[in-house]
């Protein structure tokens, strides 16, 4: 997997190209506040990017500290949050190293922001940076794509068209997967009238739940529970989406 491949992925053309999915936002955010009942109001979001659940859970009430090595992300989600007098920080950091200062009652990874790396060990750097973000008893949720459904439904190509205040942004995505690497890689084209198209790769890693679910033990978490989706649906076949819930020991 081609190392640090997110440096140049992320940019305002993803943003546009990602924005249909901030649909399902609202229920997510319903999801985690039924997760943190009972926790103090603080959230630690690892791999932020634009702001686009950390915002909604600051003003949901939720004191929020997020963490993205994309800059522009950062300024554009610290804007936001100035804007509307929100409790929420954000700090750009390598999310693989960065540990929150003054500890969270809970962390989150939201969006496949998880597996970028093939190797398992940088995975675990990054769940325990989020391990000692989060006070003892702290709750950390993973948030990925379900390998079953994926594999199920796999498409090999993808094109959306999307309308812009710049006009339309059509949208090409094509998929390959490794499979002796355990890697998804995606391709994607952006077109605007007027102006050339760009590209940009990026890779994950294809987890399954157990594997996932290992990863965050040998981390430091335990207590793992597994969720199909937003609802608080029983994981199967058919789930499109995989939220892992890990716990910090208290000792």
């Amino acid at each position: 997997m081609t190392s640090r491949w997110w440096e140049d992925f992320f940019d305002s053309d993803f943003v546009e190209g990602f924005s249909a999915a901030d649909l399902a936002i609202p229920g997510d955010v319903a999801f985690l506040q039924a997760r943190f009942v009972g926790h103090a109001p603080t959230v630690f979001d690892q791999c932020c990017g634009y702001g686009r659940i950390a915002l909604p859970l600051a003003h949901a009430g939720f004191a929020v500290t997020g963490v993205d090595q994309c800059e522009d992300y950062i300024a554009r989600a610290q804007r936001a949050a100035d804007d509307c007098a929100l409790s929420a920080t954000f700090v750009r950091a390598d999310a693989y190293q960065y540990v929150c200062p003054m500890p969270h009652a809970n962390a989150i990874c939201w969006g496949t922001s998880f597996g970028y790396l093939s190797e398992d060990s940088q995975a675990i750097a990054m769940a325990r940076s989020a391990l000692w973000s989060v006070v003892p008893g702290g709750q950390y949720v993973v948030e990925y794509y379900a390998l079953p459904h994926l594999i199920r439904t796999f498409e090999a190509s993808r094109t959306t068209a999307i309308e812009t205040p710049s006009g339309t942004l059509t949208v090409h995505r094509t998929f390959s997967v490794s499979w002796s690497d355990g890697v998804l890689t995606q391709r994607w084209r952006y077109e605007r009238e007027g102006r050339a198209s760009s590209e940009r790769v990026g890779h994950t890693r294809m987890y399954m739940p157990r594997e996932l679910r290992d990863v965050l033990l040998r981390a430091g978490f335990e207590s793992i529970e597994l969720f199909g989706g937003a609802n608080h649906s029983e994981f199967t076949d058919h789930s499109s989406r995989m939220i892992m819930v890990a716990r910090r020991p208290y000792a």
